[in-house]
């Protein structure tokens, strides 16, 4: 439980509903994380949109890091490796 709220189980065991990080760089503009995707907001919060970055099954983010509140990069791990991706925000 967090908050009073029940956080559900990811169907592969993972906790891919749990926030792993929050990320800003100004204040207004930030993404928050968990194991299975990316939230951006550009308002301090007050809304927040699903970015696209398909994983595979056997793929979970391990940490983003928002430079700017143009540049993203993440960091993907799998059973044998982890992969960094970085990409422009729009």
């Amino acid at each position: 439980r967090y908050g009073g709220l029940q956080t559900p189980r990811a169907a592969e065991g993972r906790d891919a509903h749990i926030i792993r990080g929050i990320r800003s760089v100004d204040g207004r503009s930030g993404v928050a994380f968990t194991a299975a995707a990316i939230h951006r907001t550009d308002d301090a919060g007050e809304t927040w949109r699903k970015l696209s970055l398909p994983l595979a099954a056997n793929e979970a983010i391990v940490s983003v890091d928002l430079s700017d509140s143009a540049t993203l990069t993440v960091l993907i791990r799998d059973a044998s490796s982890l992969t960094r991706i970085t990409t422009a925000l729009s």
